[in-house]
């Protein structure tokens, strides 16, 4: 081997071996974020304490103590914050194209750490398919619903839920079963007629859907419950949550709990 080439491949060697050098810290970034110092509360771990937490793409790659900076490509200090898996707002309104109080959802739930959202009942069966095209198909945030028991949902300026023609436990059984990753339950509110007349549709699509409970019972929701109707108690809206909570009737014996939501 000549003199020439032996001098050109230690300066190869060289030139190659600073650059791995330069390049090493890349290599050793294992993670794409990390944050560090934060409060993290996890219920589903029962961890409730100071942590880093490293992320690598769109999964939690590591939650610990002391993870090192270099690790990562991007740190942020977050000493006295809280960090929390995403948060679940069980009400909301986000079918927009039914009534005018509604907010798209990306407006203000990713904002405020809440990556799932409900929707309480603003879609019915009838107006489902498109509450999904134009809402939960276009939303970064998960949508889910509670569906309507009249068909129609909720609208403005209409006494609709009180519509007793509309409510069709059949069809809106047909429509929980068509999409059980998205409605999650069947809701009814705003009845104004006496009794509790829209309870028993409501509770007999969820049968027919296979959904948990015939009487309003541990495991299903009373949301915004309130004083209704001038003709009972002020005491009756304690007492019908009572009686949820324990799984039996509110009192005379009528199944199920008024419930009103907005």
């Amino acid at each position: 081997m000549s003199k020439r080439t032996t001098n050109v491949m230690k300066l190869l060697s060289a030139f190659l071996g600073v650059h791995l050098w330069l390049l090493a810290p890349a290599f050793s970034q294992t993670y794409d974020l990390l944050l560090k110092s934060g409060h993290v509360i996890d219920p589903a771990t029962d961890t409730d304490r100071v942590l880093d937490v490293a992320v690598t793409g769109n999964k939690i790659a590591r939650v610990a103590q002391d993870i090192p900076a270099g690790q990562a490509k991007k740190v942020v200090d977050a000493t006295g914050l809280y960090v929390s898996p995403g948060l679940v707002d069980l009400h909301m309104h986000v079918y927009t194209h039914a009534r005018e109080s509604t907010l798209f959802p990306d407006s203000v739930a990713l904002i405020a750490g809440t990556t799932t959202v409900c929707d309480a009942g603003t879609s019915g069966w009838r107006t489902f398919e498109d509450f999904k095209a134009s809402i939960i198909d276009k939303s970064a945030t998960r949508v889910l619903s509670f569906l309507n028991i009249v068909g129609q949902g909720m609208r403005d300026g209409s006494q609709g839920e009180s519509n007793e023609q509309d409510m069709d436990p059949a069809a809106t059984s047909a429509k929980v079963k068509q999409y059980p990753n998205i409605i999650v339950g069947v809701k009814t509110a705003h009845y104004r007629n006496p009794g509790f007349t829209a309870l028993k549709p409501a509770l007999e699509a969820g049968r027919l859907a296979g959904l948990p409970g015939r009487h309003l019972r541990k495991g299903q929701a009373v949301s915004e419950h309130r004083r209704g109707r001038q003709d009972r108690p002020r005491s009756q809206p304690r007492l019908y949550r009572a009686e949820a909570r324990r799984g039996g009737r509110p009192p005379g014996g009528r199944p199920g709990a008024r419930r009103q939501h907005h």
